[in-house]
């Protein structure tokens, strides 16, 4: 027992004296390359270095820039022991996976890397924190790429697109779901470039979240799907342009194109809308006819006392006025006796001239001799009551002695204004 109690307190003394010793340090380096061109993978290896038992809390600060896409390893490459100075140290190995995003000279910028280490379960750790120096990548331009562009470097690559339901008629308001499916092998989904459509007036479109999937089995193992939901909103003809996708077949080191094909869709009314809408129309006219209906049945039955007293009026001075007269005496001629012609005749004729009626036909066929004979005719008829008189001719003779007589009244009118008002 006491031989036990010894021996771990030699080595509980053997461990502190070697805490107060615990050294890090690391390594950045870029794995070997012959030719690297856009979106081709390059390895960063990073090393962590430590003179103590156990490295832990590691903290890389490698991360993606406007240049390059980073993918961090899911965990440390491998662990191992090396020596150094006489020393045996600790290495974590990790390998950071870069693809350059541009043709050019790149420059990994500096980062930070930290981590702690320990002489072991429960005793006192050590930080340690570093800033790396900045390291080149050559990354050379594809044949027959614009210099500075990305096309995306991969041994296999595939696009489809799918159209659901595969019809190019549509209804307004209808819609339909498209997708485009890009497959890669050896490229982090990331990478493979978006899709993207645009709405008019004729057609809506809707983008969804593209799905995207890495480490899949078979010839292609990363994907992205682009899914689009188009709705038709207007009557007319669209096409939706194509794309084409460039890519490097690092395999046969050539440009390829795939191509999704444009989509021509013809986008036609509803009958059934217009025939509705034809029903709201004339259901909203009857309304608005029925209303204004009501309003003027309301409006007469207010306003009828005060409409039929207007009217009452009105018929009562038409009557009582020259023409009003003059009107009724030739309905007269046409339709009642030669009596109550000659009735109708001495009413308007006082209406024209009070005197000429009071002293009658003798009057008449003094002053207007030319009217003597249809005169007599009239006055004989009324004498014998003879029906069969020469209405016509007898109606011309009335219309030409009104016309004069009212001339002959105007100008009596103005001569006395004259002799009144000199």
């Amino acid at each position: 027992m006491k031989k036990l109690l010894l021996l771990w307190a030699l080595m509980s003394l053997m461990l502190f004296a070697a805490e107060g010793a615990i050294k890090g340090d690391f390594k950045v380096s870029v794995a070997p390359y012959e030719k690297l061109y856009t979106s081709e993978k390059v390895v960063v290896n990073i090393e962590l270095l430590s003179s103590a038992f156990s490295i832990t809390d590691a903290k890389i600060g490698l991360e993606n820039t406007a240049d390059y896409i980073v993918q961090a390893p899911k965990s440390a490459g491998y662990l191992q022991t090396i020596e150094v100075d006489g020393e045996e140290w600790q290495k974590v190995h990790y390998e950071y996976a870069l693809y350059p995003l541009r043709s050019g000279t790149l420059e990994i910028k500096p980062f930070k890397i930290s981590f702690s280490a320990s002489m072991g379960y429960g005793q006192k750790k050590e930080h340690f924190t570093f800033t790396t120096e900045p390291l080149q990548l050559r990354v050379d331009m594809q044949t027959g790429v614009k210099k500075g562009s990305f096309v995306l470097s991969t041994e296999e690559y595939r696009v489809t697109s799918k159209l659901k339901p595969a019809k190019h008629k549509l209804i307004v308001g209808n819609a339909l779901e498209f997708t485009v499916t890009q497959q890669a092998k050896g490229v982090p989904d990331i990478l493979l470039p978006a899709v993207h459509y645009r709405s008019s007036p004729l057609l809506r479109v809707y983008d969804k979240e593209p799905l995207l999937k890495e480490d899949l089995k078979g010839k292609y193992d990363a994907s992205r799907m682009d899914r689009f939901t188009f709705v038709a909103m207007q009557e007319g003809n669209i096409t939706l342009e194509a794309h084409t996708l460039l890519w490097w077949d690092s395999k046969n080191e050539k440009i390829k194109r795939e191509t999704v094909p444009a989509i021509s869709l013809e986008i036609s009314t509803d009958p059934q809308i217009a025939i509705d809408a034809q029903k709201k129309a004339r259901h909203k006219l009857m309304l608005t006819a029925g209303a204004i209906f009501l309003l003027l049945l309301i409006m007469a039955v207010i306003l009828y006392p005060r409409i039929q007293c207007y009217i009452s009026e009105y018929r009562h001075r038409y009557e009582e006025s020259e023409k009003g007269k003059f009107d009724t005496l030739i309905k007269t001629l046409h339709k009642a006796s030669i009596r109550e012609v000659y009735g109708a005749f001495y009413r308007w004729l006082e209406c024209v001239d009070v005197q000429l009626a009071r002293v009658g036909f003798v009057k008449l066929r003094r002053d207007y001799p030319e009217f003597t004979d249809t005169l007599d005719d009239f006055e004989n008829a009324l004498a014998r009551q003879d029906e069969t008189l020469d209405k016509r001719k007898l109606e011309e003779m009335f219309k030409h002695l009104r016309e004069q007589l009212l001339v002959s009244k105007q100008l009596k009118n103005n001569g006395l204004a004259k002799t009144i008002n000199p």
